[in-house]
């Protein structure tokens, strides 16, 4: 091999190493391919084959050539092993769990990144060891080991808390917080290590205002969970990357009653789910995981599927309700109305009957037995004390009627009769009444006149009955009864006779 290949060679891996510790990416990847094929089955140098190996696993990594990254992260991996480089080691099996991350492929990428760990961890490398607890951490959460999830956290936040790496809590934080989100619903604690780090002057991914939104819809405060998922999706749509902000909508939506909303999300994710497939899909056939894309959204695959069920399902069943409802009101408005016209037809039935029970009543006082022109004789010869001409029983039957004997029981029934049970209603009616009132309400049934009443209620006073008579009115039409008018027009019978 030339002498001046060799240089080249050992030139751009010094170029590569120098832009891997620096974070830069090159522009091509020309320098780390020239690199490789100098070094590769090259046993004399085996730790420069192993560097070269390495980084141009890391070019492709970046250039999302997943498939390709993890071959050549192996071979560096076995070329570290050889030469006992743990750091190295590390490096390789920490690219091979990144890459296994991207494929989906949890379980893996989880044994990749504990290795790397473990390499680390003899190797004396602190720090890497620590960054990479943040990872596994994630992987076991994804895995539903969320006590080991929450201890690898804890490690880690105790580590960069005590180093003051704010940017770094950050990240832990946000997936911690979407764990004990997701697990036990913590939104308060969740709330609260989000304000900590605004108060820290962090500010917030779209992927944090996706956790806050469904600590927020967890805590069913509507308007925040609103407020912070909108701005998650606006922030997402703008760097066109909106795959777990709407999972996040998903989520918040469901967890707030909202299904339509949560079917549109579910949508809007299947539609991202589906791209993400395709592309892992055409990466992933060299490492023989393809199928493994399904380990990470195969639960929320089977949500939208379920939801979109219940969808479908809901809307049957509101569309039935609607229909029965419609059915029931329909119905109930029918029986309204005919209830409605019995009422009104029933009111009116009962204002002609109660119209002509009074005329009844004002016609019928001219059957009683006594009658009215004879009884107005009798009296008036009691009221001129002129009595010699009249008989025994007359004198006897004034008598009785003054002292509510028999014959006024007698007189009285014959007038209730004859009014269709008026006086029985107003006694009902006016239990306060006196006897006096009664008697005076039945005696001016009869239409008999003044004279008369005052003679057989003994009264010397015609003027007196026409105040009694007056009052008793007052009274009448202060009482809310049925037969008011009735009773009213009764007592004018007294007045009409007097007319006469």
């Amino acid at each position: 091999m030339h002498e001046k290949d060799s240089d080249k060679a050992l030139h751009a891996l010094l170029l590569s190493e120098a832009e891997y510790k620096l974070y830069l990416t090159p522009p091509s990847d020309s320098a780390r391919q020239f690199a490789y094929l100098h070094y590769a089955g090259d046993t004399s140098n085996e730790s420069r084959s192993m560097r070269a190996c390495f980084f141009l696993g890391e070019y492709l990594e970046i250039k999302e050539e997943y498939s390709d990254a993890v071959l050549l992260y192996r071979e560096a991996a076995t070329h570290a092993e050889n030469i006992q480089d743990l750091y190295y080691a590390g490096l390789s099996y920490r690219g091979i769990g990144d890459c296994y991350r991207q494929l989906c492929n949890s379980s893996d990428a989880l044994k990749m990144m504990q290795t790397a760990r473990n390499y680390f961890d003899k190797a004396g490398k602190e720090a890497h060891k620590q960054a990479i607890t943040i990872p596994i951490a994630e992987l076991l959460s994804q895995l539903g080991e969320y006590d080991k999830a929450e201890s690898e956290f804890h490690q880690a936040l105790a580590y960069y808390t005590a180093s003051g790496d704010t940017n770094t809590i950050h990240v832990i934080y946000t997936f911690y917080n979407a764990m004990r989100l997701e697990r036990k619903k913590m939104f308060g604690s969740v709330l609260d290590s989000y304000r900590e780090l605004a108060n820290e002057g962090i500010s917030f991914t779209n992927y944090d205002k996706g956790v806050i939104a469904y600590a927020y819809a967890q805590k069913k405060d509507v308007s925040m969970a609103t407020r912070y998922i909108s701005e998650a999706i606006e922030g997402a749509i703008q760097i066109n990357d909106r795959f777990w902000v709407d999972h996040w909508a998903f989520a918040v939506w469901q967890e707030l009653g909202n299904p339509a909303k949560a079917f549109e999300a579910s949508q809007d994710m299947e539609k991202c789910s589906q791209s993400i497939l395709t592309s892992v899909l055409s990466k992933s056939v060299a490492v023989g995981h393809s199928s493994m894309y399904y380990s990470l959204y195969r639960d929320k695959l089977s949500q939208i599927k379920d939801l979109e069920t219940k969808h479908s399902m809901y809307l049957y069943i509101a569309m039935a309700l609607l229909t029965v409802i419609i059915c029931i009101t329909a119905a109930l408005i029918a029986i309204a109305r005919k209830e409605e016209d019995v009422q009104k037809e029933n009111e009116m039935l009962l204002s002609k009957l109660t119209l002509k029970e009074r005329e009844l009543a004002k016609a019928s006082c001219s059957s009683i037995s006594v009658g009215k022109e004879l009884l107005d004789l009798i009296c008036k010869a009691c009221h001129e004390h002129n009595t010699d001409h009249l008989g025994k029983k007359d004198r006897e039957y004034i008598m009785d009627i003054i002292n509510n004997g028999k014959h006024w029981k007698s007189l009285e029934g014959e007038v209730d009769r004859a009014t269709n049970g008026a006086v029985t209603r107003f006694r009902s009616e006016f239990p306060d009444f006196t006897t006096d009132d009664i008697k005076l309400f039945t005696l001016s049934a009869t239409g008999i006149n003044y004279v008369s009443i005052a003679v057989l209620m003994g009264i010397d006073s015609q003027n007196a009955i026409a105040n009694r008579i007056y009052r008793l009115k007052e009274r009448i039409s202060a009482h809310n009864s049925q037969d008011q008018q009735l009773f009213i027009d009764l007592l004018s019978r007294l007045e009409r006779g007097n007319a006469e």
